[in-house]
Order: structure tokens, then C-alpha cells, then sequence
């Protein structure tokens, strides 16, 4: 009996954490936008990119699929795979004011697949990976 509850509780559990991980590409556009923007000014609002936090007009979201393969380790993109669906979300910066190597402050690269920050460029043009070396599936 108590075999039997466990073995109820262990699918529960799994099929809970399965609904949650679904791809971001299946969410209400609505509510994926929100998601992605979500993930997005986290990466953007830590210390580590404070100088460059701007908030100039309307972020944008590009959908667009990779072109290749991510194989190399030391790529922020490792991993993604061809055809995989990741979204950029474009921060701007007021150009009369400051001038920055990019027409915008910060792009961040999310991942449909998992929802994770892949990596986030700067308006310098330095980009940084958020979860180096981490394996994607």
C-alpha cells in the first residue's frame, strides 16, 4: 500500500514539474511575451550590467530559429540546436543623448526551449554568457 501512494506521489510530482516545463513557444502570445520579458529585465537588472540599464521606450521581441548547431563549449549559444526557436529582446537607449558600438543598450537571448537566458549583449558589444558551460538539451 504504501508502495503504491509513493508510486501515485513520484507521477504527480513528475507530471507536475512536466506542465511546467513546457517550451515558451506554447504559451498564449500574451503570456509568452510577458514570460520572456520577465526573464529578460532579471538578466538585464543584475549588478553585473548596471552601468548600461537603461530604460528608453518599449523593449522589442524577435522570434527567429538558429541557423546552426552550437557545439563548441565555449560559444554563449552552446548547445541550442539548428532550427531551435530563441527570442531576443532588444533594450534601447535614447540616441541623442549617448552613443553607444550597438542601437541598443542590452539584447538578451532567451531560449524557447527551456526558458533560460542563454546571454546577453551589451551596447559595447560585450556579451556574456548567463549560464557558461551549462548543457542544454
Amino acid at each position: 500500500m504504501k508502495l503504491r501512494l509513493l508510486l501515485l506521489l513520484l507521477l504527480t510530482v513528475t507530471f507536475t514539474f512536466s506542465l511546467g516545463a513546457q517550451k515558451l513557444s506554447k504559451l498564449p502570445k500574451t503570456e509568452r511575451e510577458k514570460k520572456i520579458m520577465e526573464i529578460a529585465k532579471e538578466v538585464y537588472k543584475r549588478d553585473k550590467f548596471k552601468a548600461f540599464y537603461r530604460e528608453y521606450g518599449e523593449p522589442k521581441i524577435v522570434e527567429r530559429a538558429a541557423t546552426q548547431d552550437y557545439d563548441n563549449p565555449d560559444t554563449p549559444s552552446y548547445g541550442v540546436r539548428k532550427g531551435e526557436i530563441l527570442y531576443s529582446v532588444y533594450f534601447f537607449y535614447d540616441m541623442t543623448k549617448e552613443r553607444m558600438e550597438e542601437d541598443f543598450a542590452a539584447k538578451v537571448v532567451i531560449s524557447d526551449k527551456t526558458g533560460l537566458a542563454l546571454y546577453i549583449t551589451l551596447g559595447n558589444m560585450y556579451i556574456y554568457p548567463i549560464n557558461p558551460h551549462k548543457p542544454r538539451e
